[in-house]
C-alpha cells in the first residue's frame, strides 16, 4: 500500500506500518505513458538509496492492458543503475564514441529480440547515461510500447517519434518485425554524430523511401568513415526485409573496429 504525504511517498505493510518514505528530486524525462523520475528514500533515516519511478497516466486507452505489457518487459530487460541524463540531439560524439554507445545498445537490442521483442520506440531519450565519455556506458530504457515479435508480423498501433519511425510504422494498417528497432538504431547513429536524425520531416523519409530523394550523407562529418556511412545505410533500408539484422549490425566491421570496452550490459 502506498500513501503520500508532503510529496513523499510511503510504502506500508499489511498491518498499516510505514516501511519506507520516498520523495521525489527530479523528473528524469517524459515518455508517451508517463513520466519518470528520480526518487530519493528518506524514511527511515539510515537508508541511503535512490531509485527511478515510473508513474503511469492511468486515463491512457488500454491502460491495464498496456500496463502488463511493460511490467512483463521491464522485469525482463531492467537493471537496477539509475541514470542521471540521457542521450539528446546536442549530445554530439565523435565517431568512436558513436560506435561505443551503438554497440551497447546494439547488444540490449539483441537481447530483446532473442527473447522475442520489439522496443518500438527506439530514439535518444531512451538511452540512459550511466557514465559519460570517452569511455560511454549507457543503458536502453522505457520498455513502454514494446511488445512481442515472435513468428508472424506484429500488426500496428498508432506509435511515431518524429525522425526515428520506420517508414512501415507510418501506415497503421501494415503489419511490421523487429526491423522496426533497426531503422531507429541507424536514425540514432546519424543523430549522435550530426546533432539531428536524417529525416524531420515524414514527407523527407516518404520520398527517400519512394527513390525521390538521396539520403542525407553530406550532412555527416567529411571525416566519417566509409563502414559507418555503410552500417546506417544498411540498418535504414527502406524495405525492412532489406536491412541489416541486429546480429549483422553487432558483427559490422565499424563496430568491429571501433568498440574496445571491456564489458556491457543492457
Amino acid at each position: 500500500m502506498d500513501t503520500t504525504q508532503d510529496a513523499i511517498r510511503y510504502h506500508c505493510n499489511s498491518h498499516g506500518g510505514v516501511t519506507d518514505g520516498w520523495r521525489p528530486e527530479e523528473r528524469l524525462w517524459i515518455g508517451d505513458h508517463g513520466d519518470v523520475w528520480k526518487e530519493k528514500a528518506v524514511y527511515p533515516p539510515f537508508l541511503s538509496k535512490v531509485r527511478a519511478v515510473k508513474k503511469i497516466n492511468k486515463e491512457q486507452t488500454n491502460f491495464s492492458q498496456s500496463s502488463q505489457r511493460e511490467l512483463h518487459a521491464l522485469t525482463t530487460f531492467s537493471g537496477d543503475t539509475v541514470a542521471e541524463r540521457y542521450i539528446d540531439e546536442e549530445t554530439f560524439l565523435t565517431e568512436p564514441e558513436a560506435a561505443i554507445v551503438t554497440r551497447q545498445v546494439a547488444t540490449a537490442l539483441q537481447y530483446m529480440h532473442i527473447n522475442d521483442f520489439a522496443h518500438r520506440d527506439l530514439k535518444p531519450s531512451n538511452i540512459l547515461i550511466s557514465s559519460k565519455g570517452p569511455s560511454w556506458h549507457v543503458k536502453l530504457a522505457d520498455y513502454g510500447i514494446s511488445r512481442r515479435a515472435t513468428g508472424a508480423p506484429v500488426s500496428t498501433e498508432y506509435i511515431r517519434t518524429s525522425g526515428y519511425i520506420a517508414p512501415e510504422l507510418v501506415d497503421t494498417s501494415e503489419n511490421y518485425t523487429a526491423a522496426v528497432d533497426m531503422w531507429a538504431l541507424g536514425a540514432i547513429v546519424f543523430c549522435m554524430l550530426t546533432g539531428a536524425p536524417p529525416f524531420h520531416k515524414l514527407d523527407d523519409m516518404l520520398e527517400y523511401c519512394a527513390k525521390m530523394r538521396q539520403f542525407p550523407t553530406r550532412s555527416l562529418r567529411t571525416s566519417t568513415g566509409v563502414a559507418c556511412i555503410d552500417l546506417i545505410l544498411g540498418a535504414m533500408e527502406p524495405v525492412p526485409a532489406e536491412r541489416l539484422s541486429i546480429s549483422e549490425v553487432l558483427e559490422h566491421d565499424w563496430l568491429a573496429v571501433k568498440t574496445p570496452i571491456a564489458s556491457e550490459t543492457h
